[in-house]
């Protein structure tokens, strides 16, 4: 179990059990209207719509469709619990409860989140930190908005502990995220965030480390690779946030999307790389092209030339142990 801040969470089998707790100087009764009211829930999370009642639908108005959930326990003033999930994910739960301390009241929250990319354990990990010190500061009389560049920063710190709490060394992993094979990568460079995102979004950035590359940074766009005894390939760009994240098809088969994600840490950058497979299982080819490449960046940013040369593909390829199927 990994505490930070005031977050604990566990990892297992692909499903992050997040747990925040709490204690208010305030009646219980006083925080399960904050809990359950629409009036209250709008001033630190968004006002449910719907009857609260166990096997009742509600929705989240956290944009223009809502979140559709179920309501699956209701025990007042004690316990609400419900469903969370996007259309097509998986399904979780998120569980707040109640204890009345004689006067005063202890708050858990426990969400369980199936992983379905690399940006989501930080992205709620943040987003419900911020959440719950919107609703201290509410009930302490101190009614405030939720800080987006509060999150920000939460989740730059929340994506250093749980990327390298996976992913210690410089190894990716091939894991199976929503039924689907993805290669994942999380290193941490010494260089700032903007130095590390021209890196990775520009051509002469991605020439430099990568392959020959021509790309038009935007949504839309597209990048043009040039892998020296393969051919030249051009696809989509579909994301771009500067200077955080980049999105990309990275071959004929549409599923098969690279995604750059940056965190700050101080003059440290975070840098997670995650590869959904398509159709075709190209996973382990894909592992090693990407160590290989990652491994010649530290290099360019520190404006130098990688001294491994071509030769070190064929060590990184040792280390996974994948021997390149031959053609007949």
């Amino acid at each position: 179990m990994t505490a930070t801040g005031n977050a604990t969470y566990t990892y297992a089998n692909g499903e992050y059990t997040m747990t925040f707790e709490r204690r208010f100087a305030h009646p219980i009764a006083r925080v399960w209207s904050a809990l359950t009211e629409p009036d209250q829930l709008a001033k630190w999370f968004f006002p449910l719509e719907g009857t609260l009642g166990e096997g009742e639908s509600i929705v989240i108005p956290w944009d223009e469709t809502g979140l559709q959930s179920r309501v699956v326990a209701f025990e007042p003033p004690r316990l609400l619990a419900w469903t969370w999930h996007e259309p097509g994910d998986p399904e979780s739960i998120v569980r707040w409860e109640l204890f009345d301390e004689g006067g005063s009241t202890r708050f858990v929250l426990t969400h369980n989140l199936p992983v379905l990319g690399a940006n989501e354990p930080s992205d709620t990990l943040a987003g419900w930190h911020e959440h719950i010190d919107t609703l201290v500061d509410l009930l302490a009389g101190r009614e405030r908005a939720w800080s987006s560049a509060t999150w920000r920063s939460l989740k730059d710190a929340y994506a250093f502990t749980t990327e390298k709490e996976r992913l210690p060394g410089d190894e990716g992993i091939i894991e199976v995220i929503g039924g689907r094979k993805q290669v994942h990568f999380a290193r941490t460079f010494d260089a700032p965030l903007e130095r590390v995102w021209r890196a990775i979004s520009t051509s002469e950035g991605l020439s430099g480390w990568f392959t020959e590359t021509e790309i038009e940074a935007r949504a839309g766009g597209s990048i043009t690779m040039t892998f020296p005894g393969y051919g030249t390939y051009t696809y989509p760009v579909l994301k771009v946030e500067p200077p955080r994240v980049l999105e990309f098809q990275f071959d004929d088969d549409t599923g098969n999307i690279v995604r750059f994600e940056l965190f700050a840490h101080g003059e440290q950058t975070l840098f997670v790389l995650t590869n959904r497979i398509g159709e075709k299982d190209l996973s382990a080819d894909h592992r090693v092209g990407w160590h290989y490449h990652l491994d010649r960046l530290p290099s360019y940013l520190a404006g130098k030339p990688d001294p491994r040369g071509e030769g070190h593909h064929a060590s990184v390829e040792k280390l996974y142990g994948f021997v390149r199927a031959t053609e007949n």
